[in-house]
């Protein structure tokens, strides 16, 4: 899993100007529930199904699925939008939005780039992307 994390963090700093030199985020498996839980702060009466993981960049911890495998490509692609927060984070970008779905293009942009690299379909149209990079 650190090759693959430094992989995908080279791949990242090859496309941007952040600083990628960075250590590596912890990762944790939990479940979608859980994962929700972060993702909202405690509050699950929104969709669960829709949190499929998330950077908790408070503790500087990506969130994701038992069930994720790093032999799919998809779900690779999922880490690699997570990890695109987490430089996000650390070259000091939160700072610089007002809500967090601002960073949220960015992250897409590159996620499907990589999986475009890889011969993968996106996952969302626009409108959906769009969506989520809302801010209240």
């Amino acid at each position: 899993m650190t090759d693959l994390i430094a992989a995908l963090l080279l791949w990242i700093g090859s496309l941007t100007a952040y600083d990628v030199d960075l250590s590596h985020p912890e990762l944790v498996f939990a479940t979608r529930a859980d994962i929700t839980r972060v993702f909202y702060g405690g509050d699950v009466s929104q969709n669960a199904e829709f949190i499929e993981a998330t950077y908790d960049h408070y503790r500087q911890v990506i969130y994701l699925p038992h069930d994720w495998d790093d032999d799919r490509p998809t779900d690779v692609a999922k880490l690699l939008h997570e990890l695109v927060h987490y430089v996000q984070y650390r070259n000091g970008r939160y700072d610089e939005v007002s809500c967090m779905g601002q960073l949220e293009p960015e992250a897409y942009r590159l996620q499907y780039r990589w999986m475009e690299e890889q011969g993968i379909d996106k996952e969302f149209p626009a409108f959906t992307v769009a969506i989520r990079s809302m801010c209240e």
